[in-house]
């Protein structure tokens, strides 16, 4: 069961079943989104009006509304000022991003970044916001771990055989794009699908 209270006024209390199922945790991201475990799924809801129940001239009430679940038995975990959710499974460690940083209209739905095997055979990870420091836990361990990242494990795929010696790149995350000088001109490209916009 879901209580939301209005903090202009604490007697004014929401009241909401958002599953059926038993709820093992809950997290929060960013006011937007709450994740919720169940046995069997991760499931995430946003806030929406009800539309049936409009009220003129006053707020509008508020419910949560299901948008997204995954099949996947598991706990989730996430640094706070991170988009990064990391979801930790008896064999698995998934690794989740909500790319609302980088869109206009963002649907908060993760998309996944990279799986690893639990080799630490830990329930909860957390990573830090520089992707450089991680600490696990596990039941009945009476300490946390920390581990420190050796390798870049990103993959990389060529898209461009031609020669760029002596080029410069700059790359401007702001604005979506980066810069490549070659030879006489600039091309500037599309940072998600690296096609020339400009020249």
């Amino acid at each position: 069961m879901s209580y939301m209270i209005h903090l202009d006024d604490i007697k004014k209390v929401m009241k909401q079943q958002i599953s059926n199922f038993d709820i093992g945790g809950t997290f929060l991201y960013k006011n937007k989104v709450l994740m919720v475990k169940s046995s069997s799924q991760i499931f995430f809801l946003k806030l929406e009006e009800e539309k049936d129940k409009l009220i003129i001239g006053s707020s509008n009430p508020m419910k949560w509304v299901k948008y997204h679940e995954l099949d996947i038995q598991g706990f989730f975990v996430s640094m706070r000022g991170s988009n990064h959710v990391q979801i930790v499974t008896d064999t698995l460690v998934y690794f989740y991003s909500f790319e609302e940083e980088i869109v206009e209209h963002p649907t908060y739905i993760p998309q996944l970044m990279s799986v690893m095997n639990n080799y630490m055979g830990c329930i909860s990870l957390i990573v830090d916001n520089q992707d450089k420091i991680c600490v696990t836990f596990k039941s009945g361990q009476p300490h946390f771990n920390t581990y420190k990242r050796k390798f870049d494990h990103g993959f990389r795929e060529i898209i461009d055989a031609t020669s760029r010696e002596g080029c410069c790149g700059i790359n401007v995350p702001s604005k979506g794009f980066f810069l490549i000088s070659d030879d006489d001109f600039i091309q500037v490209h599309n940072e998600k699908t690296y096609k020339c916009i400009y020249k």
